[in-house]
């Protein structure tokens, strides 16, 4: 399972989980939305503290959240671009 999979089963909040780790609620929350990269020594705290076993969450899985939001407009100079449709 996937971490935030993992934190929802145990019934565990980011903040608490955070706390455990030494990290802050804000920065859990892009590890496990996929902004920042889980390094060993993080998926190993993470681990600990929601009480799974390390090799029981997938941690390669994280998807980026902002990929599901609407690109926006981006303004070159004077001029408006509209972002490239995907697909």
């Amino acid at each position: 399972m996937i971490p935030r999979e993992a934190a929802r089963a145990r019934g565990l909040k980011r903040g608490w989980i955070a706390t455990q780790m030494g990290i802050s609620p804000s920065y859990l929350s892009k590890l496990i939305t996929g902004e920042r990269q889980w390094t060993p020594e993080l998926q190993s705290l993470f681990a600990l503290a929601i009480g799974i076993a390390e090799e029981a969450i997938y941690f390669a899985l994280e998807i980026h959240s902002t990929c599901s939001r609407e690109p926006q407009r981006v303004q070159t100079g004077n001029t408006p671009v509209e972002p490239e449709k995907v697909g």
